[in-house]
């Protein structure tokens, strides 16, 4: 571990020496990554870039930080801010070498994307059943992969769908199954849109108590997403 000195809290205390862990990140990708941050899991937002405005990981290299030891998480970004990985809960005590590589599930993560799309434009056309039959489609793949970004967005618009035929108790199932999905993936925005589509269903059914909680939980994130 490498070990810094920073000042006693106690006044008139010698400094101590504090015990930092090394960060590593190695880029096995074939394009730069732009953008890296870090922080505690215990955290509700990332932070800045850790990269600033001037720096860049170029594909085959690696930089390093020295850290607190704790549990972070992690997530690399390309210039466009594309994730390319992210990683949840990672223990970082002494050497964490963490390795930024291609996603073998990328294919199939795309597919379902594009399924999503086009739910999405036939639920605008007003074809509710064809649309119900891509996110349903779509839905599979996610689960199949774990992927927890998907299934939160795909669950919400199946349940937008619901809500259009004005099934409003089965629209209020899938909405709810988004967001443990949406918290998984730290996908706050989503999560903020979520929990209003519930105040709005809610409200919908004429249960305005319940339709309050869900639109000051929005609002509380939204606030928290505004100042970051």
């Amino acid at each position: 571990m490498l070990l810094l000195f920073v000042p006693s809290a106690t006044v008139g205390a010698q400094d101590v020496p504090v015990e930092m862990a090394r960060l590593t990140i190695i880029n096995d990708f074939d394009v730069p990554i732009c953008y890296v941050y870090f922080s505690l899991s215990t955290e509700t937002d990332w932070g800045e870039d850790r990269l600033g405005d001037n720096e860049v990981i170029e594909p085959g290299m690696e930089r390093s930080w020295a850290v607190a030891p704790g549990e972070y998480d992690l997530r690399a970004e390309d210039c466009f801010h594309e994730n390319l990985r992210q990683t949840d809960r990672i223990a970082i005590r002494a050497t964490f070498r963490w390795e930024v590589e291609p996603n073998p599930n990328r294919e199939l993560q795309l597919h379902a994307a594009q399924l999503n799309v086009s739910g999405l434009e036939a639920r605008d056309r007003g074809q509710y059943t064809e649309a119900l039959e891509y996110f349903e489609q779509a839905l599979a793949i996610a689960r199949d992969l774990n992927w927890d970004h998907g299934q939160g967005g795909i669950l919400h618009n199946i349940g937008l769908v619901l809500y259009a035929r004005g099934q409003y108790p089965d629209s209020l199932d899938y909405t709810m199954l988004a967001i443990p999905f949406m918290q998984a993936a730290g996908d706050r925005v989503g999560e903020t849109d979520a929990l209003n589509s519930i105040g709005v269903i809610y409200s919908a059914q004429g249960e305005y108590l319940q339709a309050r909680e869900y639109f000051a939980r929005a609002l509380v994130i939204a606030f928290e997403l505004e100042d970051q």
